[in-house]
């Protein structure tokens, strides 16, 4: 005689190519929650919604962040641009003086 422990729960989700649901099956949820598009289980449904806005919030805050230590960096980069310009100056300034030396 054997003794079951557990068993997997059977969740089956069938999107169309734009990624819509169009079959969601869940065992562990009830039973169907999306049939032929309609929602069935609405509870389950706007659970469902609401992750994933959390994870469209979360993402954005990630990116934000990622904006934000870019923003730290840019000081860094602005030195090389003032040194470049420091240069290009000083080469102006050269060609300069060669122009006014071959005028006289």
């Amino acid at each position: 005689m054997t003794t079951v422990v557990g068993r997997l729960a059977k969740n089956k989700m069938v999107r169309d190519l734009q990624g819509n649901i169009i079959d969601w099956y869940d065992e562990a949820q009830g039973g169907w929650i999306v049939q032929k598009r309609m929602v069935v289980n609405a509870d389950v449904w706007n659970s469902f919604q609401a992750k994933l806005k959390d994870k469209a919030e979360s993402a954005k805050a990630a990116t934000m962040a990622k904006i934000r230590e870019d923003n730290v960096e840019a000081p860094q980069t602005n030195k090389k641009v003032e040194e470049l310009e420091k240069k290009v100056e000083n080469l102006d300034n050269k060609l300069d003086q060669i122009l006014s030396a071959l005028k006289k």
